[in-house]
């Protein structure tokens, strides 16, 4: 129940500032709003001010703002002579000049986009939790076998001084160094037993990634303990029999040191069978099993992830100045991977399988606001930048397809017919509810997996 209603509190945020910002401006711009509702469905509460009627529904996926003469057609129930007269209404926004009506669309959008700078700032003064490493000097725990750092013969307990004649105070320090130059040569100084040395040494590309980040191989991350902290259900670790707390000793009788050796054993395998030793309350148990293969990320995985301790983590805060600086900068940051990720859905390398749609939004929207406030902060800021930019797509319905139109109307010099974009608009709708439909459907498969679900209705029967 609390998972609902946290969602519900986060999702109406969200729409309430979108439609904010389209009927603010509507008013401002002279064009008479009917409805601002929050939620769809019938009216549970509701008021009129100002002409403009108020409503609260029951449905909360989102709302809406009925704007006079958007949609003649539609508002004269087909009757092309009314849909005339209610489209040359001073009060209507098909009077409007062009420049007003695209002020008006462009205004929900920009209101969420606003949103997400507004309160990104205050993710970095109320705090985050980090790794306490990433403030700690640079000693190396271990060197990755055939990473750049074990071809330049680093070892453990190295001191890293400076990349590319950059001083790297801490772990932080580096691994942003780092990562600034994938596939490149760095001057690494460092500094062992005493004695202070430097290498050049060719970084590679962190092929976990999707983004081309530099990897030298000396990341604390990747030493972390084998032990397991979940098991996703539905997946092959789970079907076996495998358990939180379990510590993985062995995969095909090859030692496991690492939570790394785990993951670089699965990808190697290529779907191949595994046999996987654990200990379980000091006692070694063996299982056999099958890597999946991920459609988020194109890889094989078994279906468990890694113990974290919260001792290991600190919550840092910064100044005013610092966390407007911060937030903006994490901002524009999101904004591109939003883009990076639908520039791959569009050119087919990431599979529609990997959307996500309420029941996802609502899971993470409920881990986020448990973990603390600033993580819900976070979440609702990157949610209010995608439901903008999402907006913004050229689909008849939302946003961007109102764009289309009146970017067409300004080519012709005159308006579309009604009837023409009321087809659109069925046609849109259509293909939205189909995706919503089908990014719900691939949400009750990630979350509790259609197999389960099928054995449970078995055993009722």
């Amino acid at each position: 129940m609390s998972t609902v209603i946290i969602f519900i509190v986060a999702l109406s945020i969200l729409v309430f500032v979108h439609e904010w910002g389209h009927f603010i401006v509507a008013k401002l711009s002279g064009v008479r709003v009917d409805v601002f509702s929050i939620g769809f469905g019938p009216k549970i509460l509701g008021f009129t001010w100002h002409g403009t009627e108020y409503r609260l529904a029951p449905i909360p996926f989102g709302g809406y703002v009925r704007i006079y003469g958007q949609e003649p057609l539609e508002e004269a129930e087909g009757d092309l002579e009314k849909a005339e007269e209610i489209a040359n209404d001073p009060t209507s926004f098909s009077s409007k000049p062009l420049f007003k009506k695209i002020a008006v669309v462009l205004a929900g959008p920009a209101m969420n986009l606003v949103l997400c700078f507004a309160i990104m700032p205050l993710v970095f003064m109320i705090g985050r939790l980090q790794p306490k490493f990433l403030e700690q000097k640079p000693v190396l725990v271990d060197v990755i076998k055939e990473s750049p750092a074990a071809v330049a013969k680093f070892q453990t307990g190295d001191l890293i001084l400076a990349l590319n004649g950059k001083e790297t105070k801490n772990w932080k320090e580096v691994i942003t160094q780092v990562s600034l130059y994938p596939d490149a040569e760095v001057s690494v100084d460092y500094e062992r037993n005493g004695v202070k040395q430097q290498q050049i040494v060719q970084l590679t590309t962190n092929k976990e990634l999707s983004q081309p980040i530099g990897y030298l191989g000396i990341d604390p991350r990747e030493f972390r303990s084998p032990l397991v902290g979940g098991v996703s259900p539905g997946l092959p670790a789970e079907k076996v029999g495998l358990l939180k707390g379990d510590i993985v000793k062995s995969i095909n009788n090859v030692p496991v040191k690492y939570w790394r050796d785990i993951t670089e054993n699965i990808k190697k395998s290529n779907g191949a069978s595994l046999n996987v030793v654990v200990s379980r309350e000091g006692q070694d148990k063996a299982f056999n099993l099958v890597p999946d293969k991920s459609e988020q990320n194109d890889r094989w995985i078994i279906g468990i992830s890694q113990e974290f301790n919260k001792s290991e983590f600190i919550k840092k805060k910064f100044g005013i100045a610092d966390s407007i600086v911060l937030g903006s900068q994490e901002c524009f940051k999101l904004f591109g991977l939003t883009f990076d990720i639908l520039g791959r859905l569009f050119t087919g390398n990431l599979s529609v399988k990997t959307l996500g749609g309420p029941l996802q939004i609502a899971k993470a929207t409920s881990n986020a606001a448990r973990s603390g406030m600033g993580e819900f902060i976070f979440l609702l800021a990157f949610l209010s930048m995608q439901l903008g930019i999402m907006n913004l797509l050229p689909i008849p319905v939302l946003d961007g397809g109102h764009l289309v139109f009146m970017t067409v109307e300004g080519i012709r010099r005159k308006p579309l017919s009604p009837r023409f974009r009321a087809v659109a608009m069925q046609a849109g709708l259509v293909m939205l509810l189909g995706l919503m439909l089908f990014v719900t459907i691939n949400d009750v498969n990630s979350i509790w997996g259609f197999s389960n679900i099928l054995e449970s209705v078995k055993s009722i029967f």
